[in-house]
């Protein structure tokens, strides 16, 4: 009989057996969606789940979190040097997250350029080749109504707000770079 807990979740059969099969080894999963599309929400519905399942540690790693907690919002005025700031406390964090064993490590943000996906696999390259680290990406699919809806409820809700532009240039960037990472990277996806 199913747990209360694993009735919860939405990460599917074969996505456990993949987890399995890594125990003792950093797992890395690689969150990749338009704002509002559902990654963070993702990660909280299954963080959890994740630890009491592996017996293993779940570390976040969120631009959004360290803007919040440097700068109280993340609607502060984005400046190259409060984004360089973010930049290099979330390297840092990932820097310490990656020194961790049997964990598993959710990289929060979009993820929209293949540079930022090749970079954590050559960040994560020696512990790759070693057998002691896997990767995943988690691609998060929404249609775009329900990502305007998102947004709307979003600002009702917590004041956060992305403005339409940026929604809507994420979210087509999403629809072209999700078929190129998937080509380079299929056999690391998350399901």
């Amino acid at each position: 009989m199913a747990s209360a807990l694993e009735t919860k979740t939405s990460t599917d059969v074969s996505t456990k057996r993949k987890l399995m099969e890594h125990k003792n080894q950093l797992v890395v999963i690689i969150m990749c969606g338009a704002p509002c599309t559902g990654k963070t929400t993702w990660i909280e519905k299954n963080k959890e789940i994740l630890r009491l399942k592996y017996n293993a540690p779940v570390v976040v790693v969120s631009r959004d979190i360290i803007r919040e907690s440097v700068y109280g919002s993340v609607k502060h005025k984005q400046t190259k040097k409060k984004e360089d700031e973010v930049s290099k406390l979330y390297y840092k964090q990932l820097s310490q997250a990656s020194m961790l064993d049997n964990a598993i490590l959710i990289l929060d943000n979009t993820h929209l350029r293949m540079s930022y996906i090749e970079s954590y696999e050559t960040t994560f390259k020696s512990l790759i080749d070693k057998g002691t680290c896997k990767f995943f990406i988690k691609f998060t699919e929404t249609p775009y109504w329900k990502v305007v809806w998102r947004n709307i409820w979003r600002k009702w809700k917590t004041g956060k707000f992305i403005p339409w532009d940026v929604l809507r240039n994420y979210y087509f960037k999403y629809i072209f770079i999700k078929d190129a990472i998937l080509k380079k990277y299929k056999d690391f996806i998350y399901e």
